[in-house]
C-alpha cells in the first residue's frame, strides 16, 4: 500500500519531490482496521519544481491507498472515506545557522576562518573568538572580530588576529585553537 505526500502553495496541490520523483513510502506490511504506523519522509525546500522551490507549502496532504474514494485504490476497506489528511505546515521560527572552519592558522598570530550561514534568516554582528584551549573548559581569549552581517546562505572569510605568542608552536598546538560565535538575528 502506498503512502504519497503532496505540498498544497496559495490553494495549488502538487506532489512533493525528492530527487525529482514523487515522495511516495510502500508499507511493506498489512494495516489492520483500526491500526495505525507512522511513516516519517525528509523535505526540502527547493526539491520541487518551480514555482514550488523556494518556500515549503502552507499545508501537507497525505493520501493512502490513493486517497478518498479514489478509484485506484488497491486495498478493500471497511471505509474508503479516511484515506486523507491535510496538516498545516508550521516552518517554525526562521533562525540563522552558522558554521565556522578554521581555514589556517599561524604562529605569526593570524587565524582564518570562514564562517557560512546555512540557515533562512540573516545573521548580523555574529562574534567570532579565537581560543586557547576548550572555551567551556576556561580556555583563553586570544583575539576576536566581528562580521557585521551575514546573509543567510552566504559565507564571509575573516582573518582575526591574535597577536605574536611566546608558545611553541606545533601542529598540536594549533588543534587546540577554538572558535565560537555569537550571532544575534537582524
Amino acid at each position: 500500500m502506498e503512502v504519497a505526500f503532496f505540498g498544497i502553495w496559495g490553494g495549488t496541490q502538487a506532489p512533493l519531490q525528492s530527487g525529482g520523483d514523487p515522495v511516495v513510502v510502500t508499507l511493506d506490511k498489512s494495516l489492520e482496521p483500526g491500526a495505525s504506523t507512522l511513516v516519517t519522509i525528509t523535505y526540502e525546500v527547493g526539491d520541487n519544481d518551480a514555482p514550488n522551490d523556494t518556500a515549503l507549502p502552507d499545508s501537507i496532504l497525505v493520501t493512502i491507498d490513493g486517497g478518498n474514494d479514489s478509484p485506484d485504490g488497491k486495498e478493500r476497506e471497511c471505509r474508503e472515506n479516511n484515506n486523507e489528511l491535510v496538516q498545516d505546515v508550521d516552518p517554525g521560527e526562521a533562525l540563522a545557522d552558522l558554521v565556522v572552519t578554521i581555514d589556517s592558522a599561524s604562529c605569526a598570530g593570524d587565524v582564518k576562518v570562514t564562517v557560512t550561514n546555512n540557515g533562512s534568516h540573516d545573521a548580523a554582528n555574529v562574534t567570532v573568538r579565537i581560543y586557547a584551549g576548550d572555551p567551556a573548559a576556561g580556555g583563553t581569549v586570544l583575539g576576536q572580530s566581528v562580521i557585521d552581517s551575514l546573509p543567510a546562505g552566504q559565507s564571509a572569510m575573516i582573518t582575526v588576529s591574535i597577536g605574536v605568542r611566546s608558545i611553541f608552536c606545533s601542529a598540536s598546538s594549533l588543534a587546540n585553537v577554538g572558535v565560537s560565535m555569537m550571532p544575534r538575528r537582524m
